[in-house]
Parts: C-alpha cells; structure tokens; sequence
C-alpha cells in the first residue's frame, strides 16, 4: 500500500485512505453530474424532437392551407364571385355571412309563400262558395223573372 509520491516518500495508511475517500466522493459526484447532464440531454432531445414534430406539422397545414385557398379560389369562381363586378375581395367569413342572410332570406319567403297558399286556399273557398251563391241567386232571379212573365201573360189573359 505504500506509494511513492513526489520525492520518493512513503504515503501512510490514512492517507491512503483519505485519498481513497476522497476519490470514491469524486466519483460519486462526477456519477451524479452525469446523471443529471444524462436527464438534460434527455429533455433537450425530447424538446429537439417535439420541435420538429411541430415544424412538420406546421409544414402540413401549410400545404393544406394553400391546398384549401386553392379550392376556395376555384368555388369563388364557380360561384361567380371573382367576376363579378362588386366584388371587392371577400373573405370566406364575409361569403358565410352573406350566405346566411341569404338563408334567412330564403327562410322568410318560404313562411310567405306558406302565408299565401293558405290565402289562396281561403279565397278559393270562399270563390267557390260566391259561385255557388251566384249560381243560386241566377236561378232564384230566373225563377222570378218566370214567375212575372207568368204574373204578367195572367193578367192580360184575364
């Protein structure tokens, strides 16, 4: 167990022992050093990772953001949007606004025409009824008008 150090001299025992100490603590430190570089190399891998999960993410919806402008540009067209003469730029939230009015619009003419058939129904019910009526009264009025001619051929009979 003796050692030479420097000069040729001998180390004592407890000297060895406190170098030996001293060592184990060393290695024990530099054990749990590593253990917790190991633990931030394992997150910054882990964040590494999860950026570029995101960076390609964020790639695919750009892609199919453009994908989509493109569809929307082409249903503009189709719906006569980008030739039309008023138009001043929509965006997709203006074109979905318009076409609830629209919606509405139609809603509100639905329930009129709804309104209006059952006018018409009424004022077809009633014209029959007056057409009934007329045709009565027309013959009340002929059945009259015989009655008087009657009256009237009696008397100059008479």
């Amino acid at each position: 167990m003796a050692t030479s150090q420097g000069k040729g001299e001998k180390v004592s025992k407890f000297e060895t022992l406190r170098l030996l100490e001293k060592c184990r603590k060393e290695r024990d430190d530099a054990m749990l050093r590593e253990g917790v570089l190991r633990e931030k190399l394992r997150q910054y891998e882990s964040r590494i990772r999860s950026t570029d999960a995101q960076k390609q993410k964020l790639k695919t919806l750009a892609v199919e953001n453009k994908e989509l402008r493109k569809q929307v540009k082409g249903l503009r067209t189709e719906i006569g949007l980008e030739c039309n003469p008023k138009f001043t730029g929509k965006t997709t939230k203006d074109i979905i606004n318009d076409m609830q009015d629209k919606d509405r619009e139609c809603s509100s003419l639905v329930e009129k025409a709804a309104k209006l058939s059952l006018t018409i129904d009424d004022l077809t019910s009633e014209l029959a009824n007056t057409v009934t009526s007329k045709t009565l009264l027309e013959d009340q009025v002929q059945s009259l008008q015989q009655n008087l001619k009657d009256m009237t051929n009696n008397q100059r009979a008479c």
